[in-house]
Parts: C-alpha cells; sequence; structure tokens
C-alpha cells in the first residue's frame, strides 16, 4: 500500500514523501527506487522523468509486516523548457503510478499536488526505512 505525504517547499520545487507499507504476513527487503509514472485522471500516462539521486546511496532495509519505508521526492512548480509559458506547466496528474523495488506490479497513489513542470522531472531518494 502507497501514500504521499506533503512536506515543506522551497523556493519554485515541491517536496513530498512516498511511503510503501508492507501489508504481507511476512518480513520483506527493500534496496533501491524502484519506478515512477504520472498518471491523469484517464489512465493515461504524462510526461515523467524519474531522476534517482545517488545520495544517500541505497541499502537494503527490512520491512516487517505493517512497517514501512519512504522515498523524498522533490520536483519543480515553474515552467522550464519544454513546458507551457501560461497557464499550467504540464497537466495536473490524477495518480503516481509506483512500482516498489524488485516487483513488477504498480501502485496507483492518488495524487494531489499540482502538475510537475520541466517536462515531468522528479528527483528521487532511495527508499529508507519509515
Amino acid at each position: 500500500m502507497g501514500r504521499l505525504a506533503t512536506e515543506d517547499s522551497s523556493a519554485g520545487h515541491r517536496h513530498a514523501r512516498i511511503e510503501l507499507r508492507n501489508i504481507s504476513g511476512g518480513t520483506c527487503q527493500v534496496h533501491g527506487y524502484g519506478g515512477l509514472q504520472l498518471v491523469d485522471q484517464y489512465g493515461q500516462d504524462l510526461p515523467t522523468e524519474q531522476v534517482r539521486v545517488p545520495s544517500p546511496p541505497p541499502e537494503t532495509v527490512s520491512v516487517a509486516p505493517g512497517g514501512t519505508v519512504t522515498a523524498q521526492l522533490t520536483w519543480a512548480a515553474i515552467p522550464g523548457e519544454g513546458d507551457e509559458e501560461t497557464g499550467p506547466c504540464q497537466p495536473t496528474p490524477a495518480t503516481l503510478s509506483v512500482i516498489p523495488p524488485d516487483e513488477t506490479q504498480p501502485l496507483a497513489v492518488q495524487w494531489e499536488l499540482g502538475p510537475v513542470c520541466q517536462g515531468g522531472r522528479i528527483e528521487q531518494q532511495a527508499y529508507a526505512g519509515g
């Protein structure tokens, strides 16, 4: 199960934390970043560029049943090259499709954080113990 938690914003940037909860009956291992894709209200993929931030480096995390891992996300809220100059910089996503590390099935996480400017570029830190 996944969810987004907003965090303080900085000049021209937005920050959120993605949280993944282990809803299985056993402990699992998580290492790295997984995948991200912005999706509109009709289920169509939107421009998304996932940038994996190398610091801090990925570590393997054991996640007990009910436990969580989190990853910091950062994106631009001001238009960049290739974005619309008037109106929203990019279409507004309805969900963020998240593929946990070493998994193949995406989770749909509700997105209520507005458009992701600069071509849908999202910087992501590796998942860490939550």
